[in-house]
C-alpha cells in the first residue's frame, strides 16, 4: 500500500481546478461573444475587470 503523497494531491487537485476554470471561462466568453458579438463582448468583459 502506498503512503498518499498531501502535496501531490494538492497539487492535481489544484491543476484539475484551474483547467476547470479556464474552461468554463473560455466557455462563457464564446458564448458571450456569439450571443452579443465582439465589440459587445469586450465592452461587457470590460466592464466586468474594471469592477
Amino acid at each position: 500500500m502506498t503512503d498518499f503523497n498531501p502535496a501531490a494531491g494538492g497539487a492535481a487537485l489544484v491543476l484539475a481546478a484551474a483547467i476547470f476554470i479556464a474552461v468554463g471561462a473560455s466557455y462563457v466568453t464564446w458564448a458571450t461573444i456569439i450571443q452579443y458579438g465582439w465589440i459587445e463582448a469586450l465592452r461587457i468583459w470590460g466592464g466586468i475587470v474594471g469592477t
